[in-house]
């Protein structure tokens, strides 16, 4: 059996925001050292570590064999990086799995972390008029704006729709805060602001620092910017980390798991086609771990009209989908591990399995 033992993240910050002075391998560092910690789970039995990471450009060498040098992993730690653009997140934990399923591993560290500040702009200049590329976008989802425009219109879904369903996962998203559910997984980071300053011989001002120990974008929603391209219908990008702690039943720490990992698949269509994707990839797992009922639907929702796609195709209650808020109204953090378990409808089924 697959266990969740672990898991935490940072605060979610605009690009080139709060978390701008801090690297993806800092961030990520930060997320798995507080997943470590906050679940009594020492960092050289962790034997390999799969990083997620979508916009390498300006990040160094090996990241994710820095990472795991900075929380105390063992020097043979194997290391592996996925870059496989929103789902990376979801195919690094796939191969977490596999490599406790087949016996490989017992303890695997899932990270993931965006920088946006280290978007490479380093080629130089030659002779004659030269273009910048912003690897965030050219590398990122810039290119899906027409397309999720076009399958708005082929769908039938309209504007409305949308904007009741950002609507309802920023207030859920201010809700969890509320009923602090959201805090339960935070792992708050102090920055500075400002380089250190002289301002005459001999006197010199340090610089201020902050903690962050929330998200950011959830506080700012506006229906009225809105519309199916550029706005909250595309959940805005955003720089943060995460980190995911998976072992077999051999390896599991004193604390209760979190949750158990029954099944995991995939489904590829062709990009213009990518909600019915994941329409594909519910039914299949659904078929194949022969579960006969489904309590909550967590979808990541970079776009708006995937849930709602998603609802329309498989007639699911949108009181099962996203209950706790979304990508939507947290922010986009490419590939990042939206791992919402700290439920109350989780933890009821929870007690169930560990009385």
């Amino acid at each position: 059996m697959i266990n969740i033992i672990g898991f935490a993240r940072t605060p979610i910050a605009p690009v080139l925001g709060q978390l701008a002075s801090i690297s993806a391998v800092k961030l990520g560092s930060l997320a798995l050292e507080a997943a470590l910690r906050n679940n009594f789970i020492k960092a050289s039995a962790v034997d390999h570590l799969i990083y997620s990471h979508c916009f390498p450009a300006g990040c160094g060498p090996f990241p994710g064999k820095r990472i795991a040098a900075a929380v105390g992993c063992c020097n043979g730690t194997n290391c592996f990086k996925v870059n496989q653009q929103c789902t990376s997140g979801l195919q690094a934990t796939c191969i977490a799995s596999d490599l406790i399923r087949l016996q490989r591993s017992n303890t695997v560290a899932v990270s993931k972390s965006t920088a946006s500040i280290r978007n490479g702009r380093c080629l130089g200049f030659g002779l004659g008029d030269v273009s910048l590329v912003d690897s965030l976008q050219g590398d990122g989802i810039e290119k899906y704006k027409k397309v999720v425009n076009d399958l708005c219109q082929s769908y039938n879904i309209s504007k409305l729709e949308i904007d009741k369903y950002a609507m309802e996962s920023f207030h859920r998203t201010a809700s969890c805060y509320s009923d602090g559910i959201m805090q339960n997984e935070l792992v708050p980071i102090t920055v500075c602001q400002g380089p250190k300053k002289r301002t005459r011989p001999g006197a010199w001002i340090s610089p201020t620092h902050i903690t962050i120990s929330e998200d950011i974008y959830y506080k700012s929603f506006d229906l009225k910017s809105m519309d199916c391209t550029n706005s909250n219908a595309i959940a805005p990008m955003g720089d943060g980390a995460a980190a995911l702690i998976l072992a077999s039943d051999e390896c599991i720490p004193p604390v209760a798991p979190i949750a158990r990992i029954v099944g995991y698949t995939q489904a590829t269509l062709p990009s213009n086609e990518f909600p019915q994707a994941l329409v594909d990839a519910i039914r299949r797992l659904v078929k194949e771990t022969r579960v006969q009922h489904v309590d909550i639907y967590d979808i990541m929702d970079q776009y708006a009209i995937i849930p709602i796609y998603a609802m329309q195709r498989l007639n699911l209650d949108i009181s099962k989908v996203n209950v706790n808020g979304s990508t939507l109204s947290l922010g986009h953090v490419s590939g990042l591990l939206y791992f919402h378990l700290k439920l109350k409808q989780a933890c009821l089924e929870l007690g169930k399995l560990y009385p």
